[in-house]
């Protein structure tokens, strides 16, 4: 009976490991960072950025086969870039880590880009306050909403280099459940024992705004500010930052 105990406990032992997603953000060629550099925007604006947040739901490993299991790494994350604000920092990114993954060779990353609909029906009050979704700010009261993402700036509309209080003040505050789509992206990913595996994702915040090969993009004088108003800004935009500005790195 001891031998069969033993032997039923050695089996039910899984190695695991741990990984270590890095989120670098971008503009372009350029690193990302807050308040203390201007990036050019098409050719006859400029901007200083502030804030870029945004939810991952349902951050998952994808399986590969019948050898390994999918892994569901997180139900809700928030990725913010607001506490960049150093090339340093920028280059470093911005890391979330998971413990306790089965060890194996993964085929992929899938997520949600924003709250997936049975966490958007929950409030900042039922969470704690150190998770996600227990942000006061990144929610809509009056909605009954999480905001998905948020990216605020001020531009330089004409070139005179000033981003003071005189210049245009751009906020995008923008999310609804209508918009929850999920993504996936490619990418072997091997988990080993009692290791930590790196990837990095990188986050275009210019492909968010404009999409070049339709020539289509946010236009800062027309649409300064958009608080999920506009269908042709939120639209846009969750489109573009979920499909295009969001891919894996090296």
């Amino acid at each position: 009976m001891s031998l069969f105990i033993t032997a039923c406990d050695q089996k039910e032992e899984i190695s695991t490991g741990s990984l270590e997603i890095v989120f670098k953000g971008t503009f372009g060629n350029e690193p990302l960072y807050m308040f203390g550099r201007s990036y050019d925007y098409r050719g006859d604006a400029a901007v200083k950025w502030q804030l870029f947040q945004f939810f991952l739901s349902d951050l998952e490993l994808l399986g590969s086969g019948n050898a390994v299991k999918p892994h569901m790494l997180s139900a809700i994350e928030s990725v913010s870039f607001g506490d960049i604000q150093s090339e340093e920092e920028a280059l470093e990114g911005y890391a979330l880590r998971f413990n306790d993954i089965e060890t194996g060779t993964y085929s992929g990353l899938q997520f949600g880009l924003g709250v997936a609909p049975e966490l958007n029906a929950t409030q900042p009050s039922d969470y704690t306050p150190s998770e996600p979704l227990a942000q006061v700010s990144s929610y809509w009261e009056a909605a009954s909403s999480y905001i998905y993402t948020k990216i605020e700036g001020n531009a330089d509309l004409d070139n005179d280099g000033q981003f003071g209080e005189d210049e245009e003040k751009l906020t995008y505050h923008l999310g609804a459940s209508e918009l929850f789509q999920k993504r996936t992206l490619p990418v072997t990913i091997d988990i080993r024992e009692n290791s930590t595996t790196s990837i990095v994702v990188n986050v275009d915040l210019l492909k968010a705004l404009e999409n070049t090969a339709e020539g289509t993009f946010i236009d800062f004088r027309q649409t300064p500010r958009d608080h999920h108003k506009n269908p042709d800004v939120y639209n846009f935009v969750i489109t573009q930052l979920r499909e295009s500005a969001i891919s894996i790195g090296n």
